[in-house]
This record gives C-alpha cells, sequence and structure tokens, in this order.
C-alpha cells in the first residue's frame, strides 16, 4: 500500500523517486519531498494540530457533561 501512496504523491509531483544501485544487492529506488511536497506536508500537520485540538476540546467537554448528569 505504501508504494501506490508513493506513486501517487510522485504523479502529484510531491515527491522525486530515483534508482540508486544497490551495490551488493539489488537496485533501491529512493523518494525525496519536493518543495511542493513539504508545503503539503506543513498543510497537513497544521490540518492534524486543528483536529487534535478539537478531539481535545470535545473530550474535555464530554467529560464536563457527564459529570453533570450523576
Amino acid at each position: 500500500a505504501i508504494y501506490r501512496v508513493l506513486r501517487k504523491l510522485e504523479q502529484n509531483g510531491n515527491v522525486k523517486s530515483e534508482w540508486k544501485p544497490g551495490g551488493a544487492g539489488p537496485a533501491k529506488r529512493i523518494y525525496r519531498l519536493t518543495a511542493a511536497g513539504e508545503a503539503h506536508l506543513e498543510e497537513w500537520a497544521t490540518v492534524l494540530e486543528n483536529l487534535s485540538k478539537s478531539m481535545k476540546r470535545f473530550t474535555r467537554e464530554a467529560r464536563a457533561l457527564g459529570r453533570g448528569s450523576s
């Protein structure tokens, strides 16, 4: 599943890949974030941070309601 995601990220311009010779073993594909990928990652970090804050607020309020109905 991870390689499907990496291929999609590459198609969208968020990562670039290249083959690196493996010496004694097979060649390996190396992935690197592009500038667009770094910006996309930063956006998602902000989204997840906001979601985390919302979930903390929700659980705090839900607990307060639960204590009030006892």
